[in-house]
């Protein structure tokens, strides 16, 4: 089953270019590991220090190697957070991945097949 992960944080606005350099270049690198079907970090345009990290993994097995991988890189930079002005920090994991489509109006599932059920 696969598993998305919505990561919500704000940066210290001092850190923020070291931020965005640090993920334009470990962001592909993450899309490479086996089972990583999206991994985007998205930039507030109204608060531009906080941003949401999206990652999609086929199942927890691929998630919590890269979990573990990724706690392993030597030098990893921590950047310092503050609280955010909308919303709060965290993680948020969804088990139950579905697609939905815009049909008459209405948001519906897709069915497996690609097609709207």
């Amino acid at each position: 089953m696969a598993i998305r992960i919505v990561s919500n944080v704000a940066i210290d606005p001092a850190e923020v270019d070291g931020y965005l350099r640090y993920w334009s270049q470990r962001s592909p690198q993450c899309r490479a590991e086996a089972g990583c079907q999206q991994y985007q970090v998205f930039r507030s345009i109204e608060v531009p220090n906080e941003f949401a990290l999206l990652e999609l993994w086929s199942d927890q097995g691929a998630y919590d190697a890269h979990w573990v991988a990724q706690r392993a890189i030597p030098g990893r930079p921590v950047f310092p957070r503050v609280p955010r002005t909308h919303g709060r920090d965290g993680l948020e994991f969804y088990f139950d991945q579905r697609y939905y489509k815009l049909r008459d109006g209405r948001w519906v599932p897709e069915s497996a097949e690609g097609g709207a059920a």
